[in-house]
């Protein structure tokens, strides 16, 4: 005779058929709901060389669109698209002052202030404010690039007028596909504008060019530039000395948006060849602006100009130096900018290598 059940219970071969069935019917819940959020999050994506935006992309939003990109491939109609792709930030958008507080903590490095002076924006700020329409631009789907991993290699910002902490701002990125360059080892320069007008008038009152480096997996690791005959070593004197910790990649992150793998965490970092996170070249001018000024006495003025190249990466934790070849006259009295500037170099700890060399002088040219 077959045994009484107890109340409540089921046969195991029909609970396990129960189950089973479950299990099939919330799988296919799943699929069903993946599929409808990928075909939201593609209906969504924004189309087009130029997209016009009323606020800043939320950095969730960025890089949902970064790993669509990784997974969907660049296509050849993106390749052969449009030459020109722009981003734009259509409503006057006041300085974030978390944001902008947090800069000011985080690149005064050397010193108090972080090159904030008499309520005016620091000469880097910008870019860190705007540097979300930069990734925007780089992720439309017409971008024919892959950037993640992609380091930069340079920064000119010219600054016409200062501008106050208060004001309402305007940004608008631009890349010109025409102006993008090869290099020895395959990788391809691409320069990226960022543009920032004033809320009021409209007017010009900085405009800042990096240069992106998109590494090429294919990359000809050994081959060299053309050989140079090396010149004399700069008569560098060091002004101050930073020590930077390994969060600091993330914490720059927080306030750029740029959560490129390479500056977060040793196991990302190392996906494109980088035993450590290394610091966000960006970050370095910002210290250096901050550095010439708490440190070396230098007195901003408008209009100027910052041109930084990028030598090296560097891996975190670090120290590094921040040096400089002090105006003809240095006496303690305030250094002001003129047309030969000053020039400076971040340094490796004990100042054998240039991470960072670059100039800062008064004048639009």
């Amino acid at each position: 005779s077959v045994p009484a059940l107890n109340s409540g219970t089921m046969p195991i071969p029909l609970l396990w058929a129960y189950t089973s069935t479950s299990m099939a019917g919330i799988a296919m819940l799943v699929t069903a709901a993946a599929s409808v959020g990928i075909t939201i999050l593609l209906i969504a994506r924004p189309r087009g060389a130029v997209l016009e935006l009323e606020s800043f992309p939320s950095c969730a939003w960025l890089y949902t669109q970064a790993i669509m990109s990784l997974m969907l491939g660049k296509s050849k109609k993106a390749r052969a698209g449009p030459r020109m792709l722009k981003v734009s930030l259509m409503k006057p958008t006041p300085i974030n002052p978390e944001r902008f507080a947090g800069f000011v903590r985080l690149t005064a490095a050397g010193g108090e202030g972080g090159g904030s002076t008499a309520g005016l924006l620091p000469l880097c700020y910008p870019m860190c404010e705007g540097f979300r329409l930069v990734m925007q631009c780089m992720f439309l789907p017409e971008f024919p690039f892959n950037v993640l991993g992609s380091v930069l290699t340079g920064n000119k910002t010219v600054c016409y007028r200062a501008i106050g902490c208060l004001e309402r701002l305007l940004y608008s990125v631009s890349i010109n596909l025409e102006d993008t360059s090869r290099t020895a080892k395959g990788d391809t320069e691409v320069p990226v504008v960022l543009t920032v007008y004033s809320g009021e008038d409209r007017e010009v009152v900085l405009l800042s060019t990096i240069t992106v480096l998109v590494m090429n997996p294919n990359r000809n690791k050994g081959a060299k530039a053309d050989a140079i005959a090396p010149l004399p070593a700069p008569a560098w004197v060091p002004i101050d000395t930073w020590r930077l910790g390994s969060d600091v990649g993330r914490r720059f992150a927080s306030l750029n948006g740029d959560r490129n793998p390479i500056h977060m965490f040793a196991f990302a970092s190392a996906l494109f060849g980088f035993k450590r996170p290394i610091a966000h070249a960006l970050y370095l001018t910002a210290c250096a602006e901050a550095s010439l000024i708490s440190q070396g006495g230098v007195v901003p003025s408008t209009p100027c100009l910052l041109d930084a190249a990028f030598k090296r990466p560097t891996l975190l934790p670090a120290t590094l130096q921040l040096a400089w070849m002090p105006p003809a006259l240095v006496t303690g009295e305030p250094v002001k900018l003129g047309s030969e500037g000053v020039k400076f170099a971040v340094l490796t700890a004990i100042g054998s290598k240039e991470v960072l060399v670059g100039s800062w002088r008064a004048g639009s040219e």
